[in-house]
C-alpha cells in the first residue's frame, strides 16, 4: 500500500534523501540556473504553500516525490522566455506569490523508482495536488521545465485531464 506524505508529514531523512535522488536525477547542486534550496528555504515553501511536495513511499522505502508551487503569470511568462531562471523564478515565487494572488502552477519536479513507472502514480499524485490549487483559483495554467520526453507526456497528460492549459521550456 502506498503512502502519500505531504508537508508537515516529511521528516529531515526523507528530505536529504529526496535532495539526493534530485541531484541524481536532475543535476541541480552544480547547475546554477536550478533551485538549489536549503532546509530552511524549503520548509518556508512547505509552509506557504500546502500540498506543494509529497513523498510517495511503498511501507518505508521512498519510492517517488512530486513538487509543484503556485505561480503567476507574469512570472511563469518570464521564466518560459528566459528572462529568469528557475533559481529566480522560486525566490520570486518565495517572495512575492501567496495562496490569494497566484493563477499558475509550476510543475516543479517528479520522480518515481523505475520498478513502479507505468503505473499512473506521478499523475494521479499531482492531480490531488492539482485539486487542491484549482479549489483556490479555477482558471490556472500549469506549466514546467521539461527534462524527458516523459515529463513533457505527463504534462500533456495533466493540461488534458485537468482541462488546463500546459506551457513549458526543454
Amino acid at each position: 500500500m502506498l503512502k502519500y506524505l505531504y508537508n508537515s508529514d516529511i521528516m529531515l531523512t526523507d528530505l536529504n534523501f529526496i535532495f539526493e535522488i534530485a541531484d541524481k536525477e536532475f543535476g541541480f547542486k552544480d547547475d546554477p540556473n536550478q533551485y538549489n534550496p536549503t532546509e530552511l528555504e524549503f520548509y518556508n515553501l512547505q509552509k506557504q504553500f500546502p500540498f506543494s511536495f509529497c513523498i510517495i513511499k511503498d511501507k518505508n522505502k521512498i519510492i517517488g516525490f512530486v513538487t509543484l508551487l503556485p505561480c503567476s503569470k507574469k512570472l511563469m511568462n518570464d521564466f518560459l522566455s528566459k528572462k529568469i531562471n528557475e533559481a529566480e523564478l522560486v525566490k520570486n515565487i518565495d517572495e512575492n506569490i501567496n495562496l490569494d494572488n497566484f493563477d499558475t502552477l509550476f510543475l516543479t519536479a517528479a520522480y518515481i523508482d523505475p520498478n513502479y513507472r507505468k503505473k499512473g502514480i506521478i499523475k494521479k499524485t499531482y492531480k490531488d495536488m492539482i485539486r487542491f490549487y484549482l479549489n483556490k483559483n479555477s482558471n490556472l495554467v500549469l506549466f514546467g521545465w521539461v527534462f524527458t520526453d516523459q515529463g513533457l507526456l505527463l504534462g500533456k497528460k495533466l493540461s488534458a485531464e485537468c482541462n488546463l492549459d500546459f506551457k513549458y521550456i526543454k
